[in-house]
């Protein structure tokens, strides 16, 4: 359990840096097709990583974990790189 704890965030966060690499590359036509989505997506992927950071270290502590616990460091970590993910999404959407 506690590796698909862990792999799940890898996963998910590495969506969101693929696509905000992909926001960074885009010229001309694509690039307006995807910022009309990006801000949602970004948001809502972005939105899911922090509860799912959150929640994984209330169920970690539930269960008796340290703070310094890897599952707990892992949420707080994923949850950071998340925010920061999607805020690159944001920005290269503006720009």
């Amino acid at each position: 359990m506690q590796f698909a704890l862990l792999l799940a965030p890898i996963v998910m966060n590495g969506f969101l840096l693929v696509y905000a690499l992909t926001g960074w590359t885009l010229e001309g036509r694509a690039r307006l097709n995807w910022s009309l989505e990006a801000g949602s997506v970004a948001f809502w992927v972005g939105l899911g990583m922090v509860a799912y950071g959150a929640s994984v270290i209330v169920l970690t502590r539930l269960a008796g974990g340290a703070w310094r616990h890897p599952l707990i460091l892992s949420g707080a970590a994923h949850a950071l790189l998340a925010l920061a993910l999607g805020v690159s999404v944001v920005v290269a959407a503006r720009v």
